[in-house]
């Protein structure tokens, strides 16, 4: 039997002849649960389902597997409604304390209780910080290269030795761990931006220099160019899957930004 970690099912992840019909398995296995349960949930005092679903089945045979958009839509659709969406949206950084409180309570009152810590650890995400090793290595690869890498907010030359991989949408904000979100920055930069979102005249200051590292750090590697585009035609606005141009995805990047800022009421830093 094989097992995987929590980030097997992440998007762009890549899998081999060997372990692809096993993941493509899990995958289909579990749709007729998701789909039961998704169905049972209905507006209050109605028979009227909340989510629409479509379950399709989908043969996989020992050949290459990567988890895009398209590869997920051979599985079905599962629709939410755009005001649902919208609420979860807005106040996702409320909801999850919330669910995780109410949750808490129901354990509580079970014969069989545990300390706070334990409900508390069963909750935890993998270190936000572990999640930036593969910018890690990029910037150092690139310092091999005798390429240095320069912090986008400030523009300081940085060295590998003291140096800070920064969520430009803050992490403890908006859960995203893309490529695209994750870029170079001086210690005390991202230290003074804390969770703060950069404001609208810093990030178009910044565009040449976000775009820059973009291009050096994954569209001129192979292996995570294709994961760069992915990640972003997912999580941010009006990305297109079929015109993959950086101006797009910077514009949507600025448009996201606006999102947060008016649906979450963030606080905004500048350098």
């Amino acid at each position: 039997m094989n097992y995987y970690t929590q980030n097997a099912t992440a998007l762009s992840e890549r899998y081999n002849a060997l372990n692809s019909e096993d993941v493509h398995k899990g995958w289909r296995d579990q749709l007729p649960t998701q789909h039961e349960r998704a169905m049972r949930i209905t507006y209050p005092g109605q028979s009227r389902q909340v989510f629409e679903c479509e379950t399709r089945s989908v043969k996989h045979g020992a050949t290459p597997w990567r988890i895009t958009r398209d590869s997920l839509q051979q599985f079905g659709t599962f629709r939410i409604p755009a005001a649902l969406w919208q609420t979860f949206s807005q106040y996702a950084c409320w909801l999850e304390p919330a669910i995780f409180n109410e949750w808490v309570r129901l354990m509580q009152s079970w014969r069989h209780q545990y300390d706070l810590s334990v409900y508390s650890n069963a909750f935890q995400r993998i270190d936000a910080e572990r999640s930036t090793i593969n910018v890690r290595a990029r910037v150092q690869q690139l310092h091999g290269q005798g390429q240095p890498v320069s912090c986008v907010w400030t523009q300081k030359n940085l060295r590998l030795e003291s140096y800070a991989v920064d969520h430009c949408f803050p992490w403890s904000r908006w859960l995203n761990n893309d490529l695209w979100n994750l870029i170079p920055t001086t210690v005390q930069a991202n230290s003074s931006k804390g969770d703060k979102l950069p404001s609208a005249a810093l990030l178009q200051h910044s565009r040449p220099h976000i775009m820059q590292w973009w291009e050096r750090a994954y569209l001129d590697d192979e292996g995570m160019r294709e994961r760069f585009f992915i990640e972003a035609e997912s999580a941010l606005p009006l990305v297109s899957a079929e015109a993959r141009d950086m101006e797009g995805i910077f514009q949507a990047l600025q448009y996201q930004r606006a999102k947060l800022r008016a649906g979450q009421q963030l606080g905004e830093w500048g350098a």
